[in-house]
């Protein structure tokens, strides 16, 4: 399982690396794609794989994340055995 500070820190190192090179594009998927782990950053996932996309539109795991964070949020469920 993933801890949430490796998560953090991972989104913001992918953000800085992409913020150097406006041309990374492979940065930016991975800064969306780390934003998606995070709660509360469905924005900043959604804002990132758009930016990958804009610098190469063919890549097919940036289209798929964007296609993912638009669908409509699921609910959370509740575990079994709660009340």
């Amino acid at each position: 399982k993933y801890s949430s500070n490796r998560i953090t820190q991972a989104f913001e190192d992918y953000v800085k690396a992409a913020e150097a090179d406006p041309a990374n594009y492979l940065a930016a998927y991975w800064a969306g794609l780390s934003a998606e782990r995070l709660r509360n950053h469905r924005d900043d996932a959604l804002n990132w794989a758009n930016r990958a996309l804009e610098i190469n539109p063919d890549y097919k795991p940036a289209q798929e994340l964007k296609q993912r964070l638009e669908r409509p949020a699921r609910p959370a469920q509740k575990k079994r055995g709660t009340r």
